[in-house]
């Protein structure tokens, strides 16, 4: 993931170069990563997909199981390494901020949150989230998300070393409050259909702890990017406690009949 994130360091750096930086979009930077993964480990390099339909993408209403989301498009995770006999694989969301988004990446933790579920952490889905932009748009979403219990970080200030420290996200308390961009970005999330149905959620840790593994920045004139790439696990956590989804469920309106 290291060796990877070069290839976006690259990309950014190339198009801060030119007069109108018009080539930096959120598919640039994620083809980039995926190249970035292929060319890392070459051997391996027909794992790397995009666009790879989450495992639980399918899951049935949690209303009526007889109702499913047969149709439409599935729930994808933006870059992945399709597992295999020695490994369970990764899932990456990707973000490009051209503007404050931070119910796009509530989302995006939630997606890696289910995917990961609830396995021991070496047996697990390895899951990140590569977010970059120009740096007022991602301060912006960020203290967005605090104010919701998700303390993500990608800023030195106030560090004299190092990166920012790893950060626990409470999502059970994060869904405690209806109004809370975290919570409503669950609901839309696991949502499909009118009239309006839910997914069931598969098993879901409480807490997860976000750790900063790579981070750029560099500014062109008046012009300011960074990107940052966090891993989403459990390891050091200190507890096991699972997410209870009745109780939020139970404050969700259903449109369809059987509740």
């Amino acid at each position: 993931m290291a060796r990877a994130f070069l290839l976006v360091e690259s990309a950014l750096a190339a198009e801060l170069a030119t007069p109108t930086r018009l080539i930096m979009t959120e598919e640039y930077i994620r083809a980039s990563f995926a190249r970035g993964l292929c060319l890392s480990n070459p051997d391996q390099a027909f794992r790397v997909t995009t666009e790879h339909t989450a495992n639980w993408s399918n899951s049935t209403c949690y209303s009526d199981r007889s109702h499913s989301p047969s149709q439409g498009r599935p729930i994808q995770h933006d870059v992945a390494v399709v597992p295999d006999e020695n490994d369970a694989g990764m899932a990456c969301e990707v973000k490009w901020l051209k503007q404050a988004k931070a119910a796009d990446i509530a989302k995006d933790i939630w997606k890696l949150a289910f995917s990961r579920s609830t396995e021991a952490e070496k047996k697990a889905l390895r899951t990140y989230l590569l977010i970059g932009g120009e740096t007022k748009y991602l301060s912006e979403s960020f203290r967005t998300l605090q104010r919701s219990k998700i303390d993500i970080r990608w800023s030195l200030a106030g560090r004299t070393q190092g990166i920012p420290g790893p950060r626990n996200f409470p999502l059970d308390q994060a869904l405690s409050r209806d109004r809370s961009v975290v919570y409503r970005s669950w609901a839309d999330l696991i949502s499909w259909g009118n009239p309006k149905h839910f997914r069931q959620c598969p098993d879901t840790w409480s807490n997860l702890r976000c750790t900063v593994r790579e981070r750029w920045r560099k500014s062109s004139g008046d012009v300011r990017w960074a990107a940052v790439l966090y891993e989403l696990h459990h390891h050091g956590v200190g507890d096991t406690a699972i997410i209870d989804w009745s109780a939020a469920m139970s404050r969700l309106t259903f449109g369809c009949a059987g509740r």
